[in-house]
């Protein structure tokens, strides 16, 4: 989670017994650690071993970049350092401030002189520290002791369970109703009509699980009621994938924006608004909110966690609430891992962000999924506590994108406009077969690469007679593996396909293309690239065998416009691991 510890006293006065004791060595950046890690231990002038400050520039730039790079994560983060004046504090505050942390100050300094002193002579020789060193940290802690106070908490090294490990459950029973709202992706004309019935008043808290913004329609509305309503005690913002956007916008400017979504999609609605608004919306984004009502206690992140203990849930990186647990896909076992660890049913965790089968609401005994796809129609899930129990609610979106799941780029090559792009495309090679036929396939590099667009898919196997527009055969495009691309993952499948699905074996061969030869009243025949040379000749040969090239099938081609796509089969002359006994092909 967001907080920043930092340790603050004179060597010898505890520290890293205080970071082993309370198990925090995984979570703690320590400077003399880095020192040691640049250069080993130095001869000091009588000829003993000391840890050496030559380049201390770069070891706190080190671990500057270290700290920022947790921060970004969300990580709990521990700081190990003496830190014995408020010029060796001040570094952090901009960061703390980027990235939304807490920062809490543990005071050593109160441990008796001669005692850093006999503690200090007890060490490992290379690192004992000059008294003299050791005098000036003391007299620095009592002359400068409230100036570092100003924008940190300070805590004695005996509250740290209490501010941390008892990690504080906030009552909501004061509220008539809690409502969770589900991800709503700038769908903003549904959740007004459940909001217009269910009204944010005094005695009512709601709690958001994040994606407020990106993909819907009516974006600007909905950040204009964030905006008029993220100062209220009772509305509670999750951060999520989808806030990291906005964030980036708010702070450094559309081109530090990633998200071709966001630029293209939400920004054009959104570019309007003041973007110091939008930074001070972003400030009060949480990383998940846990929480109690009656006898039952919630636990509501953005992406879903497998398990929840009080005591170590602050050591647990943000980036997992917001992301969840596991890959994107794991969403049903993360749910179902959540019921078997938390031992108590009145435990429940709510979240939002995927929902890769299209799940319901309650999908176990005890969680609760809120992720929907709102942006293409899909109803809102939001999920309502109070005295009488738990209530899920589903409002309908009447405002979304149609979903287009036609391929542009198979359209146009119908219409021939694509011949322009694959003409001056470096991607496409380019092949004349003579007649006027030319073959077009996507170039070694894309394959290796893995650059692909919509117009190096199309151009495998694609021939065309380029002096009448004429395309004369073409194979399927390029398709991938599962799980390989975006379009092949489970989450997106599930979108995109009707149940059933039809799936086929796939046989281990190369690419046989049969077609009509219009120019010369024949069969056309190829393989990937060409139609010729010596796998065009073994397709050749087992057709012929097969006594499948008769009148019949040239005229069906003819007069049908299409092309078969055979996988050629030949372990005699193109032997690959899968063995087979015989030569064939398969339609």
């Amino acid at each position: 989670m967001q907080y920043l510890v930092l340790l603050r006293g004179a060597p010898g006065s505890g520290k890293s017994t205080f970071i082993k004791e309370h198990g925090l060595e995984p979570y703690t950046l320590s400077s003399d650690q880095i020192r040691l890690q640049y250069a080993s231990p130095y001869m000091d002038f009588e000829g003993g071993r000391t840890i050496t400050q030559n380049y201390d520039k770069v070891v706190w730039n080190t671990l500057y970049d270290m700290l920022e790079n947790r921060m970004k994560l969300g990580c709990f983060t521990v700081i190990d350092a003496t830190h014995y004046k408020s010029s060796l504090i001040s570094p952090y505050k901009k960061l703390v401030q980027r990235y939304g942390y807490r920062t809490f100050i543990v005071d050593f300094t109160d441990v008796p002189y001669d005692v850093l002193l006999k503690r200090n002579n007890e060490r490992e020789d290379y690192k004992r520290v000059p008294v003299q060193v050791i005098d000036k940290m003391v007299k620095c802690f009592k002359n400068n002791d409230t100036e570092v106070q100003t924008w940190c908490t300070t805590i004695k090294p005996e509250q740290f369970d209490r501010t941390f490990v008892q990690f504080p459950v906030n009552l909501t029973n004061d509220y008539d109703d809690v409502f969770v709202f589900g991800d709503i992706h700038g769908c903003y004309t549904c959740f007004k009509n459940f909001i217009d019935k269910h009204p944010l008043t005094d005695r009512t808290m709601y709690i958001f699980v994040g994606d407020y913004l990106d993909r819907g329609l009516e974006n600007d509305k909905m950040l204009q009621w964030l905006l008029d309503n993220y100062k209220k005690p009772n509305v509670k913002l999750l951060k999520s994938n989808h806030t990291k956007h906005l964030t980036a916008y708010a702070y450094d400017g559309l081109d530090a924006v990633k998200s071709k979504e966001f630029k293209n999609g939400t920004y054009p609605q959104i570019k309007d608004f003041n973007v110091k608004d939008i930074k001070q919306l972003c400030r009060k984004f949480i990383q998940m909110s846990y929480f109690q009502y009656g006898e039952k206690q919630f636990i509501v992140t953005h992406g879903g966690i497998p398990y929840f203990n009080a005591a170590e849930i602050y050591k647990v990186p943000t980036v997992q609430f917001v992301r969840g647990v596991g890959d994107y896909e794991n969403g049903p076992e993360i749910d179902e891992n959540f019921s078997k660890n938390v031992k108590y049913d009145w435990v429940y965790s709510i979240h939002g962000h995927r929902n890769v089968l299209n799940e319901g609401i309650h999908n176990t005994k005890n969680t609760y999924n809120l992720d929907s796809p709102i942006e293409y129609g899909a109803h809102l899930r939001i999920l309502g506590i109070n005295k009488d129990g738990i209530t899920e609610y589903q409002e309908p979106n009447p405002i979304f994108k149609e979903v287009d799941v036609q391929n542009e780029f198979t359209e146009l090559a119908n219409a021939m406009e694509i011949m322009p792009l694959l003409q001056s495309s470096k991607d496409i090679i380019k092949k004349d077969l003579g007649d006027g036929y030319f073959s077009f396939n996507f170039s070694r590099d894309v394959f290796r690469k893995k650059t692909w667009n919509e117009l190096s898919k199309v151009a495998r196997g694609l021939f065309v007679h380029v002096p009448t527009n004429t395309i004369v055969a073409r194979s399927y495009p390029k398709f991938f593996n599962y799980e390989e691309r975006e379009e092949t993952k489970l989450s997106t499948l599930v979108s995109n396909y009707e149940l059933p699905i039809k799936v086929y074996h796939k046989y281990n061969g190369f690419l046989g293309i049969l077609s009509y030869d219009f120019i010369n009243d024949d069969f056309f025949i190829a393989t990937k690239s060409t139609n010729s040379g010596p796998f065009k000749d073994y397709f050749k040969q087992i057709l012929l065998d097969r006594k499948l090239l008769d009148d019949n099938l040239k005229q069906y081609l003819k007069e049908n416009n299409c092309t078969m796509v055979f996988e050629v089969i030949d372990p005699i002359n193109d032997p690959h691991i899968v063995e087979y006994e015989y030569q064939t092909v398969i339609l």
